[in-house]
């Protein structure tokens, strides 16, 4: 078809109308036939306007009659766009001659389409497939009429009173909860937790329903979108842009995250009323998925969802992802590629703040789709490492060659293709040359291990059983001397258990004389053996017994609080009762994972001392010393614990339950000097820092990989 004889119609469907966002006015066009949206600035509209059965030349003259100054190659571009959306249709000039009533024919491509957008086409249809359910009219209409109490002041004052009640309770039980959490990937409930993130997506999209429903918003799709094959429910509410207040948009946009969070809110006194039941523990993840984990996604506006949105409506830039990339494209072109600035489509405020955006959007969507890529090529194996393969082809190669290829073309104003080669051929060579680095040289960021600190030497008074304090004789604060009487424990079913078996053993000593004497030996041997057993079982009672008075071992100050509540208390096995140190003799308690150890060691080799940063913001240096022969399971000081807020990750092996380390960690002791030991309190956890031995690719391997 030639290009003079090209006439332009546009979709018979598309329902115009005009919003005021920011300083300028908008275009939004409805294409009735397929439910999507569109925004135009003034002069585009104007554009689309003039596309009614008139030729390229004709729009160029009307155009130029309006005082726009745009070019064909510009018009062309704009209908490509068009085209590709199919908003716009072409038919011959030949054809309308001969019956003005006929169709148009299909939308042909003013120019051919490329091939890398082909093939970004074919990928996005690999990674991502969208599977439409039923028309969600009905059902949100009927989640409006028994849930859309929930959208009016009454319902927001309510969630807002249980949000802000179940915040306060979940900070007073911040340290139990932190233990549920390190336990929400248990392998055995794998099962509840999918169940558990299904349940919660359908509680979202129906928020938005509900929401929309009541707003007046028609619901179109309820359906399944699967992304690296992983099912995501979504609901067509786009016919939320046909509001024009923007408060109504914007709880239609929160309304998944609204009810989940709700939900999550529910869990959580569920808990609270079942704890350390197995009903109790499922609560505690429903609570984690549909609570910390939705906010984390759905409602972050550095990812295209929920969170999104509505920082797009409450800035009041439409399509601001769009805008900011573009922005930060023009800048990378005009940095490494020398190119000009192009006009802005923004102003003021808006301008930099897309742009920065972008860029933060940009590095987090980079981290966040590398590790969602890499657990995918973990968990589904060979297809795994064809996602990723689709994956790096679809978001990096293609992108990177688009524009590599948008260059490589371009000619300047002597028509010479030359200069942007030039800058290419540089660019890609200094990428080439400084790549091996990531290889090879270390990262430049710190590496960080737990530290605790403690008394040199300390003495911990602690029951060695289940046990009542009957007589505590020291105060906190007290100096004592090595051999002095600290403190009486009473376990009155020991001294019990230790009676009897005592009397069963002088029973078997006299049955043992008594056999002896009848000249039955095998039998006076029998209870002589039972005899020699029972008395060593009566010497390990006695040991116990004997433990539960303790004297000190070393010279120091008694530290610890409310002495005087444990008097007539009941405590169990392992209860740390008050502690025996000297304030001005404290170390760090450095905890070392099998992954720090060759950075630790070339720390302590290092001449340069290590920063220790506490909680509270104290901050001292510290010569790191050699670490223990023997790594170990046992968490090496109650504070570094996750059951208590700590950062070493734990649970629990055996019946009776004993508390572990899920990985062995190696120890060493740093001694502090007096001024040090004085500034820093015993208890305290934080971190010390080290230089990191891997290379910069170990490091960002290591971490995608956690």
């Amino acid at each position: 078809m030639d290009a003079q004889t090209v006439r332009f119609e546009a979709d018979a469907s598309i329902e115009w109308s005009q919003r005021v966002i920011g300083p300028k006015t908008i275009s939004i066009a409805h294409q009735r036939s397929t439910g999507r949206y569109f925004h135009f600035g003034p002069e585009e509209a104007s554009v689309f306007a003039l596309l009614n059965g008139r030729s390229p030349a004709e729009i160029l003259t009307e155009m130029a009659v309006l005082g726009s100054n745009w070019t064909s190659d510009d018009l062309m571009q704009f209908v490509l766009t068009l085209q590709n959306n199919r908003l716009v249709s072409t038919a011959s000039a030949s054809s309308s001659s001969k019956d003005d009533s006929a169709t148009p024919q299909p939308a042909k491509p003013v120019a051919a389409v490329s091939a890398l957008s082909k093939a970004t086409t074919i990928l996005s249809s690999l990674l991502s497939q969208r599977l439409p359910l039923f028309d969600g009219h009905k059902f949100s209409q009927r989640m409006a009429s028994w849930l859309g109490w929930t959208q009016s002041g009454y319902g927001l004052a309510a969630w807002s009173v249980l949000m802000a009640v179940t915040a306060i309770a979940a900070y007073r039980h911040s340290n139990e909860l932190y233990g549920e959490l390190t336990r929400i990937f248990d392998s055995h409930l794998y099962l509840a937790m999918f169940a558990f993130w299904a349940l919660c997506k359908v509680v979202h999209e129906s928020g938005h329903a509900t929401s929309a429903a009541y707003h007046g918003v028609r619901v179109r799709q309820f359906g399944i979108t699967f992304f690296l094959f992983a099912p995501l429910a979504y609901v067509d509410v786009t016919d939320a842009w046909k509001l024009s207040r923007r408060w109504p948009r914007v709880q239609i946009a929160l309304g998944g995250v609204y009810f989940e969070v709700a939900i999550a809110a529910i869990a959580f006194w569920f808990w609270l009323a079942f704890a350390g039941t197995l009903p109790g523990h499922l609560a505690a993840q429903l609570a984690f998925v549909a609570g910390p984990a939705t906010i984390l996604i759905n409602a972050n506006p550095l990812l295209r969802l929920d969170g999104y949105f509505v920082l797009s409506d409450l800035t009041g830039i439409s399509n601001l992802r769009m805008h900011g990339r573009n922005q930060l494209l023009a800048i990378v072109n005009r940095v490494f590629m020398g190119e000009p600035l192009p006009t802005h489509l923004l102003s003021g405020w808006r301008r930099p703040f897309a742009t920065l955006h972008a860029a933060a959007s940009t590095i987090f969507q980079a981290f966040w789709m590398s590790g969602l890529v890499v657990a995918v090529t973990y968990w589904m194996r060979g297809l795994g490492v064809a996602l990723a393969v689709i994956a790096i082809l679809l978001w990096v190669v293609l992108p990177v060659g688009k524009w590599t290829h948008s260059f490589w073309n371009t000619v300047d104003r002597h028509g010479s293709f030359f200069p942007a080669r030039r800058r290419l051929v540089g660019l890609y060579a200094t990428i080439l040359l400084f790549l091996p680095l990531l290889f090879t040289s270390h990262s430049p960021f710190a590496r960080r291990v737990p530290v605790a600190v403690t008394f040199q030497n300390e003495q911990l008074v602690r029951a060695l059983g289940d046990a009542t304090v009957r007589s505590i004789h020291v105060d906190a604060g007290q100096r004592v001397r090595t051999g002095m009487l600290l403190v009486e424990m009473e376990d009155l079913e020991l001294k019990l258990r230790r009676d009897d078996i005592a009397g069963q053993a002088e029973i078997a000593g006299k049955q043992s004389v008594a056999a002896r004497q009848r000249g039955d030996h095998a039998v006076a041997e029998s209870q002589h053996q039972r005899r020699e057993k029972l008395q060593a079982q009566v010497a390990e009672l006695d040991a116990q017994i004997a433990g539960l008075t303790v004297y000190a071992n070393r010279e120091g100050l008694v530290i610890g609080n409310d002495l005087d509540r444990l008097q007539d208390s009941f405590v169990k096995s392992g209860t740390i009762l008050f502690q025996i140190g000297d304030p001005g003799e404290k170390e760090l308690l450095v905890a070392v994972s099998p992954s720090d150890v060759e950075s630790y060691q070339r720390a302590t080799e290092s001449p340069q001392p290590a920063l220790v940063r506490l909680r509270g913001g104290q901050m001292i240096q510290v010569v790191p010393t050699q670490l223990a022969p023997r790594a170990r399971l046992e968490v090496p000081h109650p504070a570094l614990s996750a059951a208590v807020g700590g950062p070493l990750a734990i649970e629990s092996i055996g019946d009776p339950p004993e508390t572990k380390l899920i990985e062995p960690y190696m120890q060493s002791r740093t001694p502090l000097d007096p001024i040090a030991s004085q500034q820093v309190h015993a208890g305290q956890i934080g971190t010390m820092t080290i230089p990191d031995t891997r290379t910069v690719y170990e490091r960002l391997k290591d971490y995608m990989t956690r």
